[in-house]
């Protein structure tokens, strides 16, 4: 009688490898960041800018993966806030920093400096925006994110790089106006704007088909012209914002409507 509670705690202590899998996706993707990082500063940038991508990714499987093996923690999830930070918050700005601003003017380090605060206070509303989160919200709402969130704040905050290197147009020409985009990418993050939120979209059977193609689509032509795609993309999603606004916007009137007495 007295062995089998300090049976119990000991196995209670214990874990599965399967459940750390999600946070070594975390942790790689931190590690992604830190590389990025160090490309830019060594002049990479390409590489740089494929490494954050590449973090982008891995961001978007861990959460899956935890869900999917039915291990999710606190521990995972500040984990994966500490990661995004770092990935999407900082790393980006940084590689941006290094190519337009090292030798620029002092606004320059001024928007770097507000992107890494806003992406914090950004993922830090997030965090308490879960642990307030409750069955009575309405359903509707669970297809929208409240501003932009951090991977997505990163995507955006690159575009500078996939114009130039796609040889479309060079930002590093006119530093002023990229930190003044700089500071528009950081402000959609803390906004209470609301964007659409690709976790929790749901596709009616007969779009699957379509759907399945367009990816795949995507997908040849990211490696035939990877940096031309990824600038629409990039152009693509800042024109959902509106659009998201606006069936916000029909969402919440209608149901408005339909709880009036």
């Amino acid at each position: 009688m007295i062995e089998q509670p300090k049976q119990s705690k000991r196995k209670s202590r214990e874990l599965s490898i399967r459940s750390l899998i999600p946070n070594v996706v975390t942790t790689l993707s931190l590690c992604l960041g830190l590389w990025a990082i160090r490309l830019g500063f060594d002049g990479q940038f390409e590489a740089a800018v494929l490494a954050i991508i590449a973090a982008t990714f891995l961001d978007a499987l861990d959460g899956s993966l935890a869900r999917l093996l039915k291990s999710t923690s606190k521990l995972g999830g500040e984990l994966d806030s500490l990661a995004d930070f770092l990935s999407f918050g900082v790393a980006p700005v940084l590689v941006l920093y290094s190519w337009a601003f090292a030798e620029g003017p002092g606004l320059g380090w001024i928007a770097i400096l507000a992107y890494s605060i806003c992406s914090a206070m950004r993922l830090a509303r997030f965090n308490v925006m879960m642990l307030e989160d409750s069955p009575e919200q309405p359903l509707w709402q669970k297809g929208f994110f409240v501003g932009v969130p951090a991977p997505a704040g990163a995507g955006i905050a690159m575009l500078p790089f996939y114009l130039h290197f796609g040889g479309l147009f060079s930002f590093s020409d006119y530093p002023l106006a990229l930190a003044a985009y700089i500071g528009v990418a950081a402000f959609l993050m803390v906004s209470t704007l609301p964007t659409y939120s690709l976790k929790k979209l749901r596709l009616k059977r007969k779009y699957i088909l379509v759907t399945l193609v367009l990816v795949a689509l995507t997908i040849a032509f990211l490696q035939a012209h990877p940096w031309v795609t990824l600038t629409v993309l990039s152009f693509l999603y800042l024109l959902s914002i509106p659009i998201a606004c606006m069936k916000f916007k029909k969402l919440k009137q209608q149901y408005e409507a339909s709880i009036q007495p």
